[in-house]
């Protein structure tokens, strides 16, 4: 029983820093490292519709990740959730003739949140919205539990 009890938290321990250097500055260079010959997205981005006039596109990026683009068709706007390719999201946007209002980001990890500060520096009437409990890049709106805010022409 203790030999389980001690391998257990050696594995704990283990993906505790395995977790930790991933989402480091270090984990983003093993990750640009290792997909280094990478260069075409791996799929096409794809729309679904989701309500009257509004659609989501899937925006493929890195080699395993991808991005969203929630679309308010009547105004052409969209916002973007975890942009971590700057790249790959605004090229979806110029293709689709939208205006970014917004960026959405579900945590802080480099393959959510790596493309948020250079979208803004880009366009600075980007808003970035993020937990309040995270260390968001780019933010500007935090959000905690409850929170809701308007996008075009609906409440989300």
């Amino acid at each position: 029983h203790f030999e389980h009890i001690m391998f257990a938290a050696i594995g704990q321990g283990a993906f505790a820093v395995g977790y930790a250097v991933y989402k480091s500055r270090v984990g983003l260079a093993f990750h640009q490292r290792t997909c280094a010959e990478c260069t075409k997205p791996h799929s096409e981005p794809t729309e679904y519709p989701v309500l009257p006039d509004v659609h989501v596109t899937i925006v493929p990026m890195m080699h395993d990740n991808y991005a969203y683009l929630l679309v308010d068709e009547k105004s052409r706007t969209c916002l973007a959730v975890d942009p971590a390719d700057p790249e790959r999201v605004l090229e979806a946007v110029r293709k689709e003739g939208l205006r970014l209002a917004g960026i959405l980001t579900t945590h802080t990890h480099w393959d959510h949140s790596g493309g948020n500060e250079e979208i803004r520096s880009r366009d600075p009437s980007v808003r970035v919205y993020g937990s309040t409990v995270d260390s968001i890049p780019g933010l500007t709106d935090p959000v905690k539990e409850g929170d809701m805010f308007c996008f075009p022409p609906r409440s989300v």
